[in-house]
């Protein structure tokens, strides 16, 4: 079973649905690049445009685009005020100035890079803007994608009868740089918003990430043919009915992390041989 790679527009009530297929298709042998990208997806690029730019959001559902949320930056530790790609007014009043460089952008067809965005060039004004473009045509003026090589970054996809021919061998990890301008016809590509607004969302973003890709490590497991312990799927469950309810992030944090431990310690334990992107998550934790 392969997750249809068109579908990464998951309402928020489809969170269960989705990640109860999603581990059912990792215990069937589907690869990392099969399921993973679909729920990255789901957990940052959609949930970040269903609050801040819901009419992209409609659109990209629309063509069945791949989505990227471009954050990390090299030397940013997760932290807004050090992010050094801006979105400046140029003196003219009419067009933007785009410079960008983004450590980790997974493979899509439209990205979605954080700015800050300051009202003048010496400006510490909390303003961010959110940009959008289309990687999907090559060789674009002013852009530079440049792929990364870390085994953890490449995502195997199922090569498996039944999974198409067309199928990549792995969904893999780019540096992105872009220096350019838009006009203000081309200011459809950019929203403003506060950084007041986009902390308050974008502290829970790990809390999602790590949640989701908890639950998928469990599956992993039950595919190298290990019973959980009951205990720890009474966790998970918790952890599904949790991600489903408003509310603050910080419980699914805490659930999150005693999964994890419970995985590395059955992974060493048992001398299972996993994907080396499983060792990466581990950073984060």
């Amino acid at each position: 079973m392969i997750l249809d790679p068109g579908q990464r527009y998951y309402d928020p009530d489809q969170d269960r649905e989705l990640h109860i297929t999603a581990m059912q298709a990792l215990r069937s042998g589907a690869g990392e690049g099969d399921v993973l990208p679909v729920l990255i997806q789901h957990n940052v690029p959609n949930r970040i445009l269903g609050q801040f730019w819901p009419e992209l959001l409609t659109a990209s559902r629309a063509a069945s685009l791949r989505l990227a949320f471009a954050a990390a930056e090299d030397g940013w530790r997760g932290r807004i005020e050090n992010l050094e790609s801006r979105c400046l007014a140029r003196p003219d009043g009419q067009s933007w100035q785009i410079t960008m460089k983004k450590s980790h952008v997974i493979a899509c067809d439209r990205v979605i890079g954080l700015l800050r965005a300051p009202t003048t060039e010496n400006s510490a004004a909390e303003r961010l803007a959110l940009l959008a473009l289309d990687l999907a045509e090559p060789g674009i003026a002013g852009i530079h994608v440049s792929a990364r090589q870390e085994p953890g970054l490449r995502l195997p996809c199922s090569q498996s009868a039944g999974s198409g021919s067309q199928r990549p061998a792995y969904v893999g990890h780019s540096r992105l740089e872009a220096d350019l301008q838009l006009t203000m016809e081309q200011s459809g590509q950019l929203q403003l918003i506060t950084s007041a607004d986009y902390k308050e969302l974008g502290q829970g973003i790990p809390a999602w990430e790590l949640s989701s890709m908890a639950l998928m490590a469990m599956a992993v497991l039950e595919h190298h043919g290990l019973r959980i312990d009951a205990q720890i799927k009474a966790q998970m469950d918790l952890l599904l009915q949790a991600r489903s309810r408003a509310g603050g992030t910080r419980r699914l944090l805490v659930q999150a992390r005693a999964i994890w431990r419970y995985f590395f310690h059955q992974v060493a334990q048992k001398g299972i041989t996993v994907h080396p992107f499983w060792q990466q998550v581990a950073r984060l934790l």
